[in-house]
């Protein structure tokens, strides 16, 4: 099978019915490399893995872009996560909305207990003013 190139072909009137397939099978290569080199395959990555890949990039021992390869991120996202993660750390990261107020279940309990002891008060003070009445 010859292999033909690009630079083969100088002339529209060198361009024959073969050699105009083998070429466009060329084109379709190369949009088709180009095509997986532009669009990684997009997943969704967890908090962790999200902190784990700045942290890796503020370490500094290897290169954003290599980081960016290694993971198939664009260095836009990862310095817009890094951006996020000086902004609010981890917490910032994380995409449900119930992390976004993280409580305890100390405080929690510490908060019922407070409302717990005002309604107590509340119905002793009604309990008095009815027997006043």
């Amino acid at each position: 099978m010859e292999k033909i190139g690009i630079s083969g072909v100088t002339k529209r009137s060198e361009v024959t019915p073969d050699n105009a397939k083998k070429l466009s099978g060329i084109f379709i290569s190369l949009d088709t490399k180009i095509m997986e080199k532009k669009m990684p395959n997009k997943k969704p990555r967890s908090a962790e893995e999200k902190l784990s890949i700045v942290l890796e990039g503020i370490k500094g021992e290897i290169s954003i872009s290599e980081i960016c390869r290694k993971y198939g991120l664009s260095q836009s996202v990862y310095y817009k996560w890094r951006d996020k993660f000086f902004e609010g750390g981890k917490k910032a990261l994380t995409n449900s909305s119930d992390s976004l107020t993280p409580r305890t279940d100390q405080a929690k309990i510490e908060e019922l207990e407070k409302v717990i002891g005002r309604q107590t008060v509340v119905i002793e003070v009604l309990k008095k003013n009815l027997k006043m009445s």
